[in-house]
């Protein structure tokens, strides 16, 4: 396994993402795919999240078209 993306759902539509990439597959991109895999089924379930992973926040804010997704009451 390269790496993991967890997700926890709050009482109101909001998820969790925390990602993790193994130190050695650092720098390959997967991080990117698997936040932006993560990212995209949480806007088609319409749903918001909170950010609590620096790697995750780092690429919302390379990816401005993410940033519809932060809950706006939570901002990371």
């Amino acid at each position: 396994m390269t790496g993991s993306a967890t997700h926890a759902e709050a009482p109101v539509p909001q998820k969790e993402e925390r990602n993790v990439p193994r130190s050695r597959f650092r720098g390959w991109g997967i991080a990117a795919g698997l936040i932006a895999h993560a990212l995209d089924d949480i806007r088609e379930g319409g749903l918001r999240i909170i950010v609590q992973c620096p790697v995750v926040a780092a690429f919302i804010g390379e990816h401005r078209e993410y940033t519809d997704l932060v809950d706006p009451a939570r901002p990371s």
